[in-house]
């Protein structure tokens, strides 16, 4: 008897986790019959833990808080998707450790502008009557 088996990897977008596809046995060829079965399960294997991108975040904090330094932000979570989509899973934790530092930058610092611009206008009696 001939049992054939095939592995491969996919990316599930909405679980956020590399499934592995373990489809097999795929033909069985004995006494003479061949039988022809598919049975496929899928799982995750034992470190999905694959980082956050943060691209969402990014882009938000781009146009509302601080334009250049969300395109930073915004950069590094880029980076992180594509370093995930390479594999390359230590890579993309890296960045991704980028992209929340350069994250939390930006909403630090956009804040900080914006109220002191806001109280600056008050200040200047830019909303009086």
């Amino acid at each position: 008897m001939q049992v054939l088996e095939s592995y491969r990897s996919d990316f599930d977008p909405v679980s956020g986790a590399w499934l592995i596809c373990s489809c097999g046995p795929v033909a069985t060829i004995g006494a003479g019959v061949l039988t022809v079965s598919r049975l496929c399960t899928m799982s995750a294997p034992a470190d999905s833990s694959l980082p956050k991108t943060y691209l969402g975040w990014s882009i938000a904090t781009a146009i509302v808080c601080f334009l250049p330094l969300g395109l930073i932000t915004m950069y590094y979570a880029w980076c992180t998707s594509q370093a995930i989509a390479e594999g390359d899973i230590a890579r993309a934790r890296r960045t991704s450790h980028l992209a929340r530092r350069w994250l939390v930058a930006t909403v630090v610092i956009g804040a900080g502008l914006e109220l002191l611009i806001g109280s600056l206008l008050l200040l200047l009696g830019a909303f009086g009557h």
